[in-house]
C-alpha cells in the first residue's frame, strides 16, 4: 500500500531489508541539512546547511499525516520511519511527536540521523523516546570529515564523535552504527580501524557498511564493490556487520 499525501510528511510504507515493512517520516525539507555530503544522491548541493533547530514541519501537521493512516496500517507496520530529506533532528518538536506516537501506538519508532546534533543534551534526551537509532559516522580523519561530509562552518569532528559518544552511553534503545564507504577516500582499511578503535567500547547492535548505490549528484565517484565491504567487515569483529 502507497500512502498519498499532499504535506510530504509521510511516504511508503516501504519494504526494508534492515526494518522490514517502514513508514517514512519527512520533518525537514529537502536538502535541509548539516552535511552536504559528496555521496547524497538527492540533489548536488544542500538548499539550508544549517545547525539551527525549529519546527520546519510542525507537530500538529506531522501527527495529523500520521494519525490519517495509521488506523489501516499499524497491524502491519514494523517501523515508523524519521529519515528522509535532511537531518530529521534539526526539527525542533522531533521530542514532542515521538511523545506523542509513543502514547497512540506500540510500532517501534526508528530515527536515523547523520550525528551532528548528538553533541546537544537536548537533542540525546529526544531520540532517547526513540526505539532505535541508526547513527552515521564514516570517518575519524578530520581532513576526510570535510572532504566527504561538508559540514555546516562551525561543526568539528571532534563535536560528532563526543556526541555520539555520549548518546551511545546513555542510550537504552537500539543502536545501529551506519558507515558510508567511498571508494578511494575512506575505503582503506587503516581507515576502517580508527573507526573501530573510536567505537570499540560502545554497545552497538549492528554496524552497517553502505555504499552509494545510485548514482551520485556528485560526478566522478566510484562505487566500491560488495566483495570489498565484505573484506572490510572483518575489521569490526566481533560487532555484528551487515553490509547494505
Amino acid at each position: 500500500m502507497s500512502v498519498n499525501n499532499n504535506l510530504h510528511l509521510i511516504y511508503g510504507p516501504v519494504r526494508s531489508r534492515r526494518l522490514g515493512y517502514s513508514l517514512g517520516v519527512d520533518i525537514v525539507p529537502l536538502k535541509t541539512c548539516s552535511f552536504d555530503c559528496i555521496f547524497c544522491e538527492l540533489q548536488r548541493r544542500t538548499d539550508i546547511l544549517t545547525l539551527e533547530r525549529k519546527p520546519y514541519a510542525s507537530k500538529e501537521l506531522v501527527l495529523e499525516a500520521i494519525n490519517r493512516v495509521l488506523p489501516s496500517l499499524e497491524n502491519s507496520l514494523d517501523s515508523i520511519t524519521f529519515s528522509g530529506s535532511g537531518e530529521p533532528t534539526l526539527n525542533s518538536e522531533l521530542g514532542e511527536i515521538l511523545f506523542s506516537l509513543k502514547k497512540r501506538t506500540r510500532v517501534s519508532l526508528t530515527v536515523f540521523t547523520n550525528s551532528t546534533l548528538l553533541h546537544i543534551k537536548e537533542v540525546r534526551e529526544e531520540l532517547s523516546l526513540a526505539d532505535r537509532v541508526k547513527c552515521t559516522l564514516s570517518t575519524v580523519t578530520p581532513e576526510l570529515f570535510n572532504i566527504i561530509n561538508r559540514p555546516v562552518p562551525g561543526l568539528t569532528l571532534e563535536m560528532v564523535i563526543d556526541g555520539i559518544v555520549s548518546f551511545f552511553k546513555s542510550y537504552k534503545g537500539e543502536l545501529w552504527l551506519e558507515i558510508m564507504i567511498l571508494k578511494g577516500f575512506n575505503d582503506s582499511e587503516e581507515e576502517m580501524k580508527k573507526i573501530y578503535e573510536t567505537i570499540s567500547h560502545l554497545p552497538v547492535s549492528l554496524i552497517h557498511l553502505n555504499r552509494p548505490v545510485r548514482v551520485s549528484t556528485e560526478p566522478g565517484l566510484m562505487v566500491i564493490k560488495e566483495e570489498e565491504l565484505q573484506e572490510l567487515s572483518d575489521v569490526f569483529h566481533p560487532f555484528k556487520v551487515l553490509i547494505v
